[in-house]
């Protein structure tokens, strides 16, 4: 914590009640107030966050979770206060199951050893703090007129530092591919029938150093799909140029979401992580279905894009993507280039689902984190999924596979 004479330590918000109570106890700090969806924007790095258990936070949790540890310092805190007790509903069931939760809730944060707390809560809360490094904590001197309002975990170790150990296991490896990302397992001979090419990025830009091109259905695809070899490329002295091909407005994180919202968050969040890699942004609007199409207009949009920059590479979603959009976005580009005159490589990444063939492996494990970090900014997606589990594990078995190497982070292409 903080002590005088040191500089200032960040500390956030969520509560509003609580506001009174921080201000009033809490010295030589920076205290920020917001809403849980502002938290992510907000300054990283902070000492403590203080949530209260309601229903956005209950609906996504996880996500929530995961985004806590993220941000928090190493040693932060993570204060939760509990449920409001329950207004009296003609649905004496659902009044009495409510009235179960907050009294539970009040037990636990009354009761200091961990293993009687933990009966009088949420299993799947307990197990997701284990997951993402948070664990159980006393209340330390600043925080000791918090204690009996709600239960104080603190962070020990980030999460992707956690999985990165466990990445090092080529059983829990494969274990992972098999139970939760069997959609992106490599089959045998798909290495054994093709010869992957190892050359150098710097090689495949021609010294060209120039355009690059890369085509994104939704925003979060070309992080997802291709993150790592845009920043090495990037690094090389490629300009790169994202065409955000949608609004991305059929996330089921954004199902509950007014109109408005749906068509402008997401491309909210693809500038956040254009500016932070100084990327060129393209944005095409949804259909009136909020779905990308394969229209004549984007067709002949792309091919006037493709004219105008004169890429050295494009990057484009696999034609044997499992999402129908991907596949749209590689016929489009691909009819598009039927009537290009220039000469131009086009590279297919994955993201649902192998390539049926991997022409091209490049390491990334330089760049890993700067994509996860920002992966955050993508917390639409993130909601939804935990995209940077899902690309640490694959990144890792790709390596096993071309590299015989889990701690090498692979991306893989085919042309």
């Amino acid at each position: 914590m903080s002590k005088e004479g040191k500089s200032k330590t960040n500390w956030l918000n969520l509560i509003p009640s609580l506001q009174g109570k921080l201000k009033a106890n809490i010295s030589n700090s920076n205290l920020h107030f917001g809403s849980l969806d502002d938290f992510p924007e907000k300054e990283s790095e902070y000492q403590a966050v203080f949530v209260r258990l309601d229903c956005d936070f209950m609906n996504w949790q996880r996500w929530y979770i995961q985004c806590f540890s993220h941000q928090l310092n190493e040693e932060g805190y993570f204060f939760i206060k509990g449920y409001r007790f329950p207004k009296l509903s003609k649905n004496i069931k659902l009044f009495i199951s409510s009235l179960l939760r907050w009294l539970f809730w009040n037990i636990a944060c009354l009761i200091r050893i961990a293993f009687i707390r933990q009966i009088f809560m949420s299993k799947k809360l307990i197990q997701l703090t284990e997951d993402y490094g948070l664990c159980y904590s006393s209340f330390p001197a600043e925080l000791q007129f918090l204690r009996g309002k709600g239960i104080l975990f603190q962070k020990k170790l980030q999460a992707e530092a956690m999985l990165r150990q466990k990445l090092n296991s080529k059983d829990y490896l494969m274990n992972q591919m098999e139970t939760k990302y069997s959609d992106r397992i490599i089959k045998n001979d798909v290495l054994i029938n093709n010869e992957i090419k190892h050359i150098s990025l710097n090689d495949l830009l021609l010294n060209n150093n120039g355009n690059v091109l890369v085509l994104a259905p939704h925003p979060d695809d070309e992080l997802v799909g291709c993150g790592g070899t845009l920043l090495e490329l990037s690094k090389l002295g490629a300009t790169i140029h994202v065409v955000q091909m949608s609004q991305g407005a059929t996330c089921s994180a954004l199902k509950n979401e007014l109109e408005k919202i749906r068509h402008t968050v997401r491309w909210h969040e693809a500038k956040l992580v254009a500016e932070q890699f100084s990327f060129n942004q393209y944005y095409w609007p949804s259909n009136s279905e909020e779905e990308l199409d394969a229209s004549e207009e984007n067709e002949k949009r792309l091919l006037q894009l493709v004219n105008k920059l004169n890429p050295v590479l494009i990057f484009a979603p696999s034609d044997a993507d499992k999402h129908i959009e991907h596949q749209i976005a590689f016929q489009l580009i691909n009819n598009a280039l039927k009537k290009y005159k220039g000469d131009v490589s086009v590279l297919k990444y994955p993201v649902w689902g192998a390539l049926k063939r991997i022409d091209y492996a490049f390491d990334i494990t330089k760049q890993s984190q700067k994509v996860l970090d920002a992966m955050y900014h993508y917390k639409v997606a993130m909601k939804a999924e935990d995209y940077a589990a899902r690309m640490q594990i694959v990144w890792a078995y790709q390596g096993l596979l071309i590299k015989d190497n889990s701690e090498s982070l692979v991306e893989v292409f085919s042309v």
